[in-house]
């Protein structure tokens, strides 16, 4: 997903009044966001979570 909004984050620093990780991701030692997660992988690993815990 070139161009998405969690990869544009990533090298910036992390700023938490500019929710730049809505779905959640990694931060160096310098607070320089590593990685972020997307939309699409955060709704796949709700997606195994339910699938192994059912309500």
């Amino acid at each position: 997903m070139a161009g998405s909004v969690e990869e544009s984050v990533v090298g910036q620093f992390y700023d938490p009044s500019k929710n730049q990780l809505p779905y959640g991701g990694a931060t160096d030692l310098h607070g320089r966001v590593v990685w972020a997660v997307t939309k699409e992988e955060h709704d796949r690993m709700l997606a195994r979570i339910d699938h192994l815990f059912p309500e």
